[in-house]
């Protein structure tokens, strides 16, 4: 995202005092002391379809009759998943043959969001130090329509997500009609 994007939040490293929570700006004019600066873009959602967080931090010292330039590194404060239904077209077409509908549910405690067959575009982000479940669900293409789920797992998946943490699931249907696979 660009600057404009951003908030900003300088506060009294000392006090805790916040002397400036907005917009970006280029410039602020403050009282000699020292700083922390927070720059922060997007919400830091529970869960949130496409929503990366984005903050960065840095530490200024103001002196008199001086002017200081803080470089803020800002980065992905959240964590994500995204998620492929089969490893090539021939897969693709299994799940359709098999499924009328189904997805990838990511739950958090009593909140949950999908990514369905026709969001894999989609990423699911969630807060950095989270430990998301996740659970395939889908329609059999049967006359019964039997809605079927299993939890997704792989020694790969991290117990808790640190922030910028990309979960890419895979999940596979192999010829004949076998048991789910996680890659």
């Amino acid at each position: 995202p660009i600057a404009d994007m951003f908030t900003l939040r300088l506060e009294r490293t000392k006090s805790g005092r916040v002397s400036y929570e907005g917009k970006f700006v280029e410039s602020l004019d403050v009282t000699i002391g020292e700083y922390d600066v927070t720059a922060t873009c997007g919400e830091n959602v529970l869960l949130g379809k496409d929503a990366p967080y984005y903050i960065g931090q840095a530490h200024v010292d103001v002196k008199a009759e001086q002017t200081n330039t803080v470089k803020i590194p800002c980065r992905v404060g959240n964590a994500l998943v995204s998620v492929t239904f089969g490893r090539n077209d021939a897969e693709r077409e299994r799940f359709n043959r098999y499924y009328s509908d189904y997805g990838l549910l990511v739950r958090i405690g009593d909140y949950s969001m999908a990514i369905s067959k026709d969001e894999t575009a989609s990423s699911i982000y969630f807060p950095a130090g989270s430990s998301p479940e996740f659970v395939f669900y889908g329609t059999l293409n049967n006359e019964a329509a039997q809605i079927v789920s299993t939890n997704v797992s792989h020694k790969n998946l991290p117990s808790v997500f640190e922030a910028a943490d990309h979960a890419s699931i895979t999940i596979t249907l192999p010829d004949p009609e076998s048991a789910l696979a996680v890659n």
